[in-house]
């Protein structure tokens, strides 16, 4: 059941299921080896630079009761907003090339005139 959520995902959101799902799942659905290595470096790194110090900041705000220390907050919010908008981006121009890509959009060869059962004025 679980295995079969994950190659859900992985079929809706692509690469970027890694930031969702568990690596095992990665090794399941049979993502190469070399894009799960890029894309989990990637979910670390956006997880290392935005919870970290969203927490840190989160902490030392409540702790001191003042805003003046929420530079750490404030940067690790804009750290995961950012990747939340570049991950939205990436997914709707990948959903774009995937309707490019199905069958019969823009594939059709041009029909010849009067094909239709239309007539033709007389050619001279």
């Amino acid at each position: 059941m679980a295995v079969a959520g994950g190659e859900a995902l992985y079929a809706k959101w692509g690469r970027l299921a890694v930031f969702f799902t568990p690596c095992m799942v990665s090794g399941i659905v049979k993502m190469k080896y070399s894009q799960f290595v890029v894309w989990n470096l990637l979910a670390g790194a956006v997880y290392v630079f935005s919870v970290g110090p969203a927490a840190y900041g989160a902490g030392k705000v409540t702790s001191e009761h003042s805003l003046s220390q929420s530079g750490p907050l404030i940067a690790g919010i804009a750290v995961g907003a950012a990747a939340f908008l570049l991950g939205r981006r990436y997914h709707r121009r990948r959903q774009a090339r995937r309707a490019a890509a199905a069958p019969g959009h823009g594939t059709e060869a041009p029909r010849p005139a009067g094909a239709d059962g239309e007539s033709q004025p007389p050619q001279q």
